[in-house]
């Protein structure tokens, strides 16, 4: 009777602490870009400390105007997937920490999956 009850007590604890959500984790670092801003001038962008997980639309691309992001250089500690499209979906390339893309790879949204 003590073995089922040691049991029982030892599997709630278990279901107890994968219910509890974790803290949320980022990923440590900067990830660049570039976009052409509304006078068409090569300009610069980068999301700090973007969150584990989650998908970034790129901040410049959100008013519409239909001009993608490109060149981005991963200089975090996680993985980055660019995607084409907002939202993650598209197309998608990966880029490790460190890495970088030429002038071609467009992207309008980005996920970040830790190592």
């Amino acid at each position: 009777m003590r073995i089922r009850t040691t049991a029982a007590v030892a599997a709630a604890a278990l279901a107890l602490l994968w219910s509890v959500p974790g803290q949320a984790a980022a990923a440590r670092g900067v990830f660049r870009y570039t976009y052409v801003n509304e006078l068409g001038v090569r300009t610069a962008g980068e999301l700090t400390g973007p969150a584990d997980g989650s998908c970034t639309d790129v901040p410049e691309d959100a008013a519409g105007r239909g001009e993608p992001a490109f060149a981005p250089q991963n200089l975090t500690d996680d993985v980055a997937m660019v995607h084409l499209f907002p939202g993650c979906t598209g197309p998608a390339y990966l880029l490790p920490p460190g890495g970088s893309a030429s002038d071609r790879l467009l992207l309008r949204s980005v996920r970040f999956l830790p190592l």
